[in-house]
């Protein structure tokens, strides 16, 4: 993950020869850096996939489908809602819930619950290696659950810590929005998720936009730790950052 939070969101998948982004919520300049101190050329990118038009999503969209030259795809009403994202002249549009090849990759976008337009998950599936990817998200659902069964690599928010959202400086109605049906997982939501979909197949798992005022990592390590050892997988479990790349994981 090139970056993680509400400060801009980011996630590289691919190998030496090809790729992908899930959001560009990164600068094109950022995200070129970043993807260099992790080995990867930005010129093998073949897309950008938008999650949802939230600005730390979309914030680099335009900056890196012009500097980078790499297609940006989105359903429409993400594509209508996310300022500036209609006017990218390589603007490839898809349908929630309709998988889609690209460049190989067999995308799924899975329909979600969060205060967006057309909000979706990603899995991204390529010679019989299976990621998933959900950053926000306010419930889960069983078509959700069903689409992220069987992955080797999850890529999944671990938002907050219900405490610490409610004793914490947000006001009142950012507090409610955050812990609603249509905001972010908790702690405890997530490992609810995550005892839904864990195999002894996971490899990697990766605590995805956690909250640097509402969230401690200790806190969404220990909650995920104790999911895995309660249904018996044991992936790595890596922790996602805001301000640089996290570690890679490799198949």
């Amino acid at each position: 993950m090139l970056g993680s939070g509400s400060g801009g969101n980011c996630t590289f998948i691919g190998d030496e020869r090809s790729g992908v982004l899930i959001d560009a919520g990164l600068s094109a300049q950022e995200t070129d850096y970043r993807l260099r101190q992790i080995g990867v050329d930005p010129r093998i990118l073949r897309g950008v996939l938008i999650t949802h038009e939230h600005r730390d999503h979309v914030f680099g969209a335009n900056s890196v489908a012009g500097d980078l030259k790499v297609p940006i795809y989105a359903n429409e009403k993400t594509a209508r809602a996310a300022r500036g994202l209609s006017r990218i002249s390589d603007l490839r549009p898809f349908q929630t819930g309709r998988p889609f090849d690209l460049d190989g990759y067999w995308v799924q976008p899975i329909p979600l619950s969060h205060d967006a337009a057309d909000p979706v998950a990603f899995s991204l599936e390529k010679e019989r290696q299976k990621i998933g990817c959900v950053t926000d998200l306010g419930t889960p659902t069983e078509p959700l659950i069903d689409a992220l069964l069987g992955c080797q690599i999850l890529i999944l928010e671990f938002n907050h810590d219900p405490q610490m959202l409610q004793n914490g400086p947000y006001p009142a109605h950012l507090k409610q929005r955050v812990s609603s049906a249509h905001g972010h997982l908790s702690n405890g939501e997530a490992t609810d998720l995550l005892r839904a979909v864990a195999h002894s197949g996971l490899r990697h798992l990766f605590l995805a936009h956690m909250s640097q005022v509402n969230n401690l990592p200790e806190l969404a390590r220990l909650a995920a730790e104790e999911a895995l050892h309660e249904c018996e997988a044991q992936p790595v479990v890596h922790l996602s950052w805001q301000d640089f790349a996290s570690s890679v994981a490799t198949l």
